[in-house]
């Protein structure tokens, strides 16, 4: 027996009031309702429906499970509704966590999914690299964007940019010099995150390795705080080059590459595996390869793996 079908017919007799203006409602021969109502009464062994002088109308049982076939059918037809949606463009809600050196790809992927996708609404945490990365390892995040500062490959994650570090602070206390040498930052002021953070880490190995001392004067859990330190005081920071453009500026401020090793940060793409990602993560994650090619600006570059 076709259930759906059958359910489908009763419930347009019913609301017809006739078999006959019931066929026409559906697009059906009245032969094929009746047999279609028949085999449904069968199946639930009752009647559904009594004839009356006017035509049909549902019976005891009938006005009981109408409401509940009613719905039924209305579900099925949102359902399809869905699928139909899903073809045309993706939608749901996806999870994006980023350090604040992209921070901008998060309005940039927000417009273009205004655009093109807009069934698709986007949720994003700002944090650093290490919390990015548990909430992508335990699923609270879909998707994350992390730093690492070696050229070593991440398991399961895609290399979207590489800045250098420069060294930066305000041009009336810094001497402006297009690079500077690892080793001439001992005993220099550094206002930086508070660790544990990667690029602190990073840094600390680094003058170990080069036997001289950080004095990180400063420290703080946010980069707005660290930006104001450095321009209210005699404090250095260190950041890679497109983020000294984007939130310092050169009318203000002086900064120089550092060398002697040369200090590179390496932005890195990776999805949880906590649980499958659905249509609409898959569209933000080649959004966010895309766009970040758009940070490439004033010193940070795309990886030769994606040119």
């Amino acid at each position: 027996m076709d259930l759906l079908g059958s359910l489908k017919a009763l419930c347009a007799v019913a609301e017809h009031g006739s078999l006959t203006r019931g066929s026409v409602a559906l697009g059906v021969t009245q032969s094929i309702l009746s047999r279609q109502i028949a085999a449904l009464e069968t199946h639930v062994g009752a009647k559904l429906l009594h004839r009356t002088g006017r035509g049909v109308a549902p019976t005891e049982l009938g006005l009981r499970i109408l409401p509940q076939a009613a719905q039924l059918l209305r579900g099925l037809d949102d359902l399809v509704a869905e699928m139909a949606g899903e073809r045309s463009g993706p939608s749901g809600t996806v999870e994006l966590a980023m350090v604040p050196s992209v921070r901008p790809l998060a309005v940039q992927v927000f417009k273009s999914l205004q655009e093109a996708y807009p069934r698709i609404k986007l949720r994003t945490r700002e944090a650093y690299s290490g919390q990015v990365e548990e909430w992508i390892a335990n699923g609270k995040v879909d998707i994350g964007l992390f730093n690492r500062y070696s050229s070593a490959p991440v398991k399961n994650a895609e290399a979207v940019l590489r800045a250098p570090l420069v060294v930066l602070g305000l041009r009336e206390t810094a001497k402006e010099a297009p690079t500077v040498a690892f080793r001439k930052l001992d005993g220099v002021p550094l206002a930086m995150a508070t660790k544990p953070n990667a690029l602190v880490t990073m840094l600390e190995a680094t003058a170990k390795r080069c036997k001289i001392s950080l004095d990180i004067a400063f420290e703080s859990t946010s980069d707005t705080i660290i930006r104001a330190a450095v321009g209210n005081g005699a404090l250095f920071t260190i950041v890679p080059l497109h983020v000294a453009f984007r939130d310092y500026g050169p009318e203000r401020y002086a900064w120089s590459q550092i060398v002697e090793p040369g200090l590179v940060q390496h932005t890195w793409l990776a999805t949880t595996s906590a649980h499958p990602i659905d249509a609409a993560a898959r569209v933000v994650q080649r959004l966010l390869v895309e766009l970040a090619s758009s940070a490439a600006q004033h010193g940070a570059q795309v990886p030769s793996s994606r040119r």
